[in-house]
């Protein structure tokens, strides 16, 4: 039996951009003169690229781990996976393209830890491999690979994955390219962690697990084996299908267990057309076993979900989790795509924590569904189905537009987060919408979402978010104006980073360079294509550099100072909204004491910490879904406000202007306050301005003297 590891949890604390973000320096004197400000360090967005071509986004994970969401290119179908998590946190996720070369063993599984190459992975995505060849076979070119200082890399997977897929389609999955064996992962190790052997004398006795496969099922099965009573005190472990039919699992202590496993039947494409789940609970006694453990895939009962609306399946993700009497759990085995799901009949589960969660979103004629399904009692014996009911008491209505610049219909990537509290992780489900288009879509009531948007141009994510049952609430991607602002998060599992904060003598600021008109939606790849920041204090220039995100971790050279900060972006390819600069002023002295909640925000030392008082202009341009402002008379709700974690306060004013010659000249439009931070503007165009692309320039301050001016050139479209 091959023993899992177990992981070591890390301090709670994972920094949202922990190891880019320098180190506070240290002993930085305020009195003595300026010296030379060292640079910062660049920070790219974390991308990663699998062999097979497809692209990962990367963020901070709990327990200081990474986690990977797959970004499936626009307008490609959304992705089929095969996802297991073992106990020391590492994540498999496998595209179905991949799957019979990891059965076959010709690609190392660990090429799919998503958890250690997200950890790993260098600045420039090349991924070590080592190639083994057919005795007597000579190395031979392969698509994508390169050789540099005698290690080889993946460089171009695309190439690579295009190649594997052919090799696949051609039925060459136990030798590729006529001559490879293998190819293995060659960098740094995954997690390692203690042996869950049992204690030496203690009794053991046999365990082997009867496998019934689903109905045309052939590929290779491996299951896993939990002590629920404790997954430290031996047994847990993993076993593969023999051709008897059995996994045999050797010796294990007394006690309750759980397998589990995920099976699959798979077309002459090798594409999944059923996924199953199953788990089967295990007694065993001082004579071994009570019975005989089967785990019978072919008498499994079909997941049905039924929504208010009639709504058709796009795709969903599946978790069938199992954890300990601790409450130490993880999700086990997972199956993602679009293919029929399937479950076994487990009866009441036995000790322990058990759930089948499906995350799923399912599509009408103009709404959607964006659901979650928790199932912690088990599935009867005597089930024929197993019915997740969504209820109208129970979701929440969110009305969702998607504007975009494109005269043509496009595709975007919706990803749908769920935090899974109890199990350490997140489940990612993939959609797909089109754009422009307004939808109203229904939430789940009491999950906690997050959510990836990604279009052609750009990849947006939205903050974590909870609805509550019966809420309604309205959401805005892509519409302009589209400037900056400061960045900010929560995470689920952790309290988020002060991303722009001072903490005793230095400065952290990370900005967001695509600002939306959606609340909470920060910029996360994509469509940036030129940026410069600079910070001054007084008269004294303590940076000055062009990162797309606006990031600096920087000591500063006077106690009380008043600081400006300057920053300008472009945005590729984009007809509105094409280039941005936003200049705040505010004055600050070195904080006494922390006027930051550290509950709710990381600060990075002990010293006392307050966020920087930058305000944060969020437009509501009456624009269609092009953009465009249709009419003579445009209207613009504006909100000026600070940092959640920031004191509040007042704005004191605010002015808008537009330019009709690209900055030439400005004209002043009518701006009435409507609440303490929000304002209407109104402004006539002219006919002439038909068919053209205005400015916007606003200026804003508040009760405290602090100020912002932002300037977005061809904010939107004169219709």
């Amino acid at each position: 039996m091959r023993h899992l590891r177990i992981l070591t949890e890390a301090a709670l604390a994972a920094v949202l951009l922990a190891g880019t973000l320098g180190a506070p320096s240290a002993g930085a004197s305020e009195t003595a003169p300026p010296a030379p400000v060292p640079g910062p360090v660049a920070v790219q967005t974390p991308r990663l690229t699998l062999v097979t071509g497809d692209e990962f986004t990367v963020a901070d994970g709990p327990f200081g781990r990474k986690t990977a969401t797959l970004l499936p290119a626009p307008g490609e179908p959304v992705p089929a996976l095969a996802i297991n998590t073992d106990l020391a946190g590492n994540t498999y996720q496998v595209p179905e393209s991949a799957a019979p070369l990891v059965a076959s063993g010709v690609l190392d599984r660990e090429l799919f830890n998503t958890s250690n190459l997200a950890a790993h992975l260098s600045g420039d995505g090349r991924i070590p491999v080592s190639i083994a060849y057919a005795d007597g076979a000579s190395p031979a070119a392969i698509p994508g690979i390169t050789v540099s200082g005698g290690t080889s890399y993946v460089t171009d997977a695309g190439d690579l994955g295009a190649a594997l897929r052919r090799e696949t389609s051609s039925g060459h999955t136990a030798e590729l390219f006529g001559s490879v064996k293998r190819i293995s992962y060659a960098g740094p190790a995954a997690a390692e962690a203690p042996d869950t052997s049992t204690p030496a004398g203690e009794p053991t006795y046999p365990l082997r697990v009867k496998v019934v496969r689903a109905p045309g099922a052939k590929m290779f099965l491996d299951v896993q084996l939990y002590n629920v009573d404790d997954f430290l005190a031996g047994g847990t472990g993993s076993a593969d299908v023999g051709a008897d039919g059995y996994a045999d699992f050797g010796e294990v202590p007394a006690g309750h267990y759980a397998a589990v496993a995920r099976d699959a039947v798979y077309d002459a494409d090798y594409k999944t057309t059923a996924n199953y789940l199953g788990d089967v609970e295990i007694t065993v006694g001082a004579d071994g076993p009570v019975s005989e453990p089967v785990m019978d895939f072919s008498s499994a009962v079909p997941v049905q979900i039924k929504t208010p609306r009639p709504a058709k399946l796009q795709s969903y993700t599946a978790f069938m989790s199992r954890g300990d009497l601790k409450f130490f759990a993880v999700p086990v085995f997972a199956a993602s795509g679009t293919a029929p799901l399937y479950v076994t009949r487990t009866g009441t589960p036995g000790p322990g924590v058990f759930n089948l969660s499906v995350t799923a979103t399912l599509n009408g004629d103009d709404y959607a569904y964006r659901l979650n399904f928790n199932d912690r009692d088990g599935i009867p014996l005597d089930a024929t189905t197993e019915t997740l009911r969504a209820r109208t008491a129970d979701l929440a209505t969110v009305d969702t537009r998607y504007a975009a610049d494109e005269d043509a219909t496009a595709t975007a990537t919706i990803v749908t987060q769920t935090w899974k509290d109890r199990w350490f992780t997140t489940a990612d489900n993939y959609a797909t919408v089109t754009v422009p288009s307004r939808r109203t879509e229904y939430w789940s009531a009491g999950e906690t979402f997050g959510r990836i948007t990604a279009t052609s141009s750009a990849v947006r994510t939205a903050r974590w978010r909870t609805y509550a049952p019966g809420a309604h609430s309205s959401d805005d991607w892509g519409g302009s104006p589209i400037g900056h602002g400061p960045q900010w998060d929560w995470i689920p599992w952790n309290t988020a980073t002060c991303l722009a904060c001072r903490n005793g003598n230095q400065l952290t600021l990370v900005l967001d360079p695509e600002h939306d008109n959606g609340e909470g939606h920060l910029y996360s790849a994509g469509g940036i294509t030129g940026a410069h920041l600079k910070i001054s204090a007084d008269d004294l220039v303590i940076h000055e550099s062009d990162q797309t995100l606006g990031v600096v971790q920087q000591p500063v050279p006077k106690p009380e100072a008043t600081y400006r900060i300057a920053y300008e972006t472009e945005r590729a390819g984009a007809r509105t909204s094409t280039r941005a600069r936003t200049e705040w002023t505010f004055r600050q002295a070195r904080p006494t004491e922390d006027t930051v909640d550290r509950s709710k925000a990381y600060c990075f030392t002990s010293e006392a910490c307050t966020a920087l008082p930058l305000l944060d202009l969020r437009y509501d341009l009456d624009t269609d879904l092009h953009n465009t402002v249709n009419g003579r008379v445009a209207t613009m709700e504006l909100t000026v406000s600070q940092l959640g974690i920031a004191q509040q306060t007042e704005a004191a004013g605010a002015r808008v202007e537009v330019s009709y010659d690209g900055g030439a000249t400005w004209h002043r439009s009518l701006a009435v306050r409507t609440g303490t931070n929000r304002f209407h503007a109104l402004w006539l165009q002219p006919s002439s301005a038909a068919g053209t692309t205005p400015a916007l320039r606003v200026t804003a301050s508040d009760s405290a003297g602090n100020t912002v001016t932002q300037t977005v050139w061809d904010a939107y479209r004169a219709g």
